[in-house]
């Protein structure tokens, strides 16, 4: 169990410098695509407030509109962070309508490796989002 608690720790220790390192423009929502092959950690944690510089949400653009989301939190910088390897084949191969995603960081952390985007919704797209 101490080993577990040590890796658990150590595995927010390595996110939480991803974000301070890379989401720079703050306030920010940071949307999340976990790795659905390691489910024993969740990075979407906030503070109950949900005032801080950094808010942190999932990823999951079948459920809500990615548009929908830059507009509702047009005062924040919305900033996605994938640890799903397919996500980011999706995301680099324009899957996503409407939106477009700024590749600002690669970088390997504890068990794969997380990609940092930045969003933006794209001008004069007539392309439904998805």
């Amino acid at each position: 169990a101490l080993h577990e608690d040590i890796w658990a720790r150590r595995n927010y220790a390595v996110f939480n410098r991803l974000l301070e390192n890379n989401v720079v423009e703050k306030p920010a929502l940071v949307l999340i695509a976990e790795n659905p092959t390691d489910r024993h950690i969740d990075y979407v944690t906030n503070e109950p407030s949900l005032d801080a510089p950094i808010i942190r949400g999932r990823f999951r653009p079948d459920m809500t509109s990615l548009n929908k989301i830059i507009t509702s939190y047009s005062s924040r910088t919305i900033y996605v962070v994938v640890l799903n390897p397919e996500v980011a084949r999706n995301i680099d191969h324009g899957q996503y309508f409407g939106v477009r995603f700024e590749r600002l960081v690669e970088q390997p952390i504890i068990g794969g490796v997380a990609v940092v985007y930045r969003l933006h919704l794209k001008e004069n797209d007539d392309n439904h989002d998805k």
